[in-house]
């Protein structure tokens, strides 16, 4: 089995889904900025943004970069006119 080519964005995203996770696990008080009262929901918006991440990581621009290249090129049953004969 081959591994898909991904991007940083898809290693990032699971470390954010990781911290995500434990964070629901651990409760409120895991993640916290001094002087900030806990938000009750910061482990969701960890979890949305991992999913983003990892989709967006997956979704690589290169297969579209590709078809696009292919497209543009001529194909090989096109005739071809010569100049001269």
């Amino acid at each position: 089995m081959k591994w898909p080519r991904v991007s940083s964005f898809f290693w990032i995203g699971l470390v954010l889904l990781g911290i995500g996770a434990y964070a629901l696990f651990k409760g409120p008080g895991f993640m916290f900025d001094p002087g900030v009262p806990p938000e009750p929901h910061e482990a969701l918006f960890y979890l949305a943004i991992g999913v983003v991440m990892v989709v967006n990581g997956v979704i690589h621009p290169t297969a579209s970069v590709e078809e696009a290249a292919a497209k543009s090129r001529p194909s090989e049953t096109q005739p071809t006119h010569s100049v001269g004969s």
